[in-house]
């Protein structure tokens, strides 16, 4: 993204953006919290909930490498995780098709049974937390958040 002079037309905006901001990272410190408590319920810690979660919603089978590119996380922390998790028997891996080395990763019976577990008490608390919100609000907001991240990465790769 080129430098650009400063627009005082755009100040409102630039405020609004940083509010914004303000309101994600405190967002993310009580979804953190919140994070904690679910995950006890599958005897996880958030860390590796948040990467099962990703195995177990991925529309095909994940690799490290992209789970990582997902989640903004390096490789190899995503890689001791996936370990700890097959160690524990909620995830194996598979051939991938597309590359000698870089397996897939995907749930072991114990492991879909431990993500519905939780998935079912993630949703009563999600009922809880959304209730009164709009529904056309929410979608609104995720697609902003959507292409806030997209801009963020396209930055991050233009740098």
């Amino acid at each position: 993204m080129p430098d650009t002079a400063p627009d005082p037309a755009n100040d409102s905006a630039v405020d609004d953006f940083a509010g914004l901001i303000d309101e994600i990272y405190r967002l993310n410190g009580r979804l953190v919290a919140a994070n904690k408590m679910t995950t006890r319920v599958a005897g996880l810690r958030p860390t590796h909930w948040i990467v099962f979660t990703a195995i177990a919603r991925a529309v095909e089978p994940p690799t490290v490498p992209r789970i990582g590119r997902a989640l903004g996380q390096s490789r190899q922390g995503i890689q001791r995780v996936a370990d700890d998790l097959v160690g524990n028997a909620l995830v194996e891996w598979i051939d991938n098709p597309d590359h000698k080395r870089a397996k897939r990763l995907i749930l072991t019976g114990e492991g879909r049974k431990v993500f519905e577990m939780a998935d079912e008490e993630g949703a009563i608390w999600m009922r809880r937390v959304s209730a009164g919100l709009d529904a056309g609000a929410i979608r609104e907001a995720r697609q902003l958040l959507q292409s806030l991240r997209r801009n963020l990465e396209q930055d991050a790769r233009s740098q």
